[in-house]
């Protein structure tokens, strides 16, 4: 059984306090196994300091890279939907961040939906598919950016027919991956 600190820090927080480093020292000296950062707005923060914890023997895996990486390991053309041009920032790393190291390039496109905060259930995840517009390729897959939208996900693969990657499909494969080679 493996101790996995949960970091979810308010990216507000971090850029005050330009702290994050601390709760994953803190971790380390409880002796978690692994930390998860679970804020799809922090990769950028999170990156730097993988190779600092790494060193200290408890690796830092952050919440957006699994489905970053399915996305583009799965599909040709992705598009990106965000609520928050601040998510869509930080994934947009992350996914170019994935492509890198993959060594791949794909077609990919940014929508951040208008007029969504007074939505829920599928009238919020019917205005996500508006925003992709009628256009939209048939072959291109779908990223909800925040794990706040994941709960659309569903929604979204039965009225449109596409792939959709969320936090929640998968959050911490690469992470478990991470934790069986440390243990070998």
């Amino acid at each position: 059984m493996h101790l996995i600190y949960f970091l979810n820090i308010p990216f507000r927080m971090y850029v005050q306090n330009k702290m994050l480093q601390s709760p994953c020292i803190k971790a380390t000296e409880d002796g978690a196994d692994a930390v998860l950062s679970t804020c799809c707005v922090m990769g950028d923060a999170v990156e730097p300091l993988k190779s600092f914890m790494n060193y200290l023997g408890t690796p830092l895996y952050s919440i957006d890279e699994a489905f970053c990486r399915h996305a583009l390991l799965e599909n040709e053309k992705i598009c990106m939907i965000a609520t928050a041009s601040v998510a869509a920032f930080s994934v947009e790393h992350t996914i170019e961040l994935q492509e890198r190291i993959l060594g791949l390039h794909r077609k990919k496109r940014t929508v951040i939906p208008q007029e969504v905060a007074d939505l829920s259930g599928d009238d919020f995840a019917q205005k996500l598919i508006d925003s992709v517009g009628n256009n939209a390729d048939p072959k291109e897959c779908i990223v909800l950016a925040q794990p706040s939208m994941a709960f659309a996900g569903t929604y979204i693969r039965e009225h449109t027919g596409k792939m959709v990657y969320t936090a929640i499909d998968d959050p911490a494969s690469g992470l478990a991956e991470i934790l069986k080679c440390k243990n070998m």
